[in-house]
């Protein structure tokens, strides 16, 4: 009954009385040893919409470092598309990665020794 009053506002709510354990030597190891971890080296940087204008030179920065770009570029206005586009091409061109367009606005950057297939099947009468 007196959850349905606390649900109503009529009745102030209880306050919930929670008590606390002590860590093990374990837990507290294994806190230490996620925060004290390396995070994992990135090989793939998704980047949508202005995001993508507003860090066109970091994204310029991974592809040259090895990294594949997927940027979907739906939603942002044509000319600054085309410029961040544009600039890619060029980084892509001088450090011989790829370029290419997935679907309207959705692009693929591979970067140097990186390829990629596209799998069609194939139209049968």
């Amino acid at each position: 009954m007196r959850k349905i009053l606390e649900f109503l506002g009529i009745a102030e709510p209880e306050e919930e009385v929670v008590e606390e354990r002590e860590a093990t030597e374990e837990e507290l190891a294994r806190r230490r040893d996620l925060l004290e971890r390396p995070p994992l080296p990135t090989s793939l940087v998704i980047c949508r919409g202005m995001t993508a204008v507003r860090f066109g030179k970091e994204l310029a920065e991974a592809l040259r470092g090895g990294k594949m770009l997927i940027l979907d570029l739906r939603g942002v206005d044509r000319e600054s598309g085309q410029q961040l586009l544009d600039f890619l091409h060029g980084e892509a061109t001088s450090a011989r990665a790829a370029l290419q367009r997935l679907a309207p606005g959705l692009f693929l950057a591979l970067p140097n020794g990186v390829n990629a297939e596209e799998w069609e099947e194939e139209d049968r009468p």
